[in-house]
């Protein structure tokens, strides 16, 4: 049953925009694969190799468990860092962003929150809280290609765009609406949080529309 949502919609072309309810906070769940992606093409930036190291999934991981599941990397197997954000993007594999995280600049994973205005996170903490507008900017950005550079900018929209997730917006949009979106899970059961975050492109024109939802889960 949901208990409380916010929204906040922006059309990416110019300057209008509304949300509903911005003062409420969320933890941002799955949306943080996102940030990550984010981190590691910020990386590349000055070691374009980083991309291509090949990781092996040697060890078993117990990540978080998910409510909504798709494909999951294979242990044993051999990865490229990219291939590994492929998996972390389009199927949200916990598997392969905990194996991402390994790898990962923590400083730079910091500096994408205080570079775009927020408060510096602690990545293992559940505590972290963002409001829809707030977490609207790392989508914004990536849009309008003003944090990365205009390939790593098109590179990470084309995975948004290849997420298969299909019960949030893109169930209520019609098929041939180009949709480059992400869902983040959070809570506890019986306490749940769903969130979606997505550039639609209706008529050819961008809006950014960022749902997050709190609610108590039935039995």
């Amino acid at each position: 049953d949901l208990e409380y949502a916010s929204v906040y919609v922006k059309d990416l072309n110019g300057n209008q925009w509304m949300d509903v309810n911005p003062e409420n906070t969320y933890h941002p769940g799955s949306l943080f694969k996102v940030i990550t992606m984010i981190t590691f093409l910020k990386m590349a930036e000055s070691n374009m190799s980083i991309l291509d190291q090949p990781v092996k999934y040697a060890e078993q991981l117990n990540p978080p468990t998910q409510t909504f599941n798709s494909k999951v990397i294979t242990p044993g197997q051999t990865y490229k860092i990219k291939d590994l954000i492929y998996y972390m993007v389009v199927y949200s594999d916990n598997h392969a962003t905990m194996l991402l995280h390994k790898y990962m600049d923590g400083k730079i994973f910091e500096n994408v929150f205080t570079d775009l205005g927020l408060v510096k996170p602690d990545i293992y903490s559940n505590s972290y809280q963002l409001s829809v507008k707030d977490y609207s900017k790392f989508v914004s950005v990536l849009y309008d290609g003003s944090y990365l550079t205009g390939a790593a900018s098109d590179f990470a929209i084309s995975l948004l765009c290849e997420s298969d997730f299909a019960l949030g917006l893109t169930k209520e949009l019609p098929k041939d609406i180009k949709i480059a979106h992400k869902f983040g899970e959070a809570g506890k059961p019986g306490n749940r949080e769903l969130h979606e975050s997505a550039i639609v492109y209706l008529n050819n024109r961008p809006y950014l529309v960022t749902i997050m939802t709190k609610g108590k889960q039935s039995e």
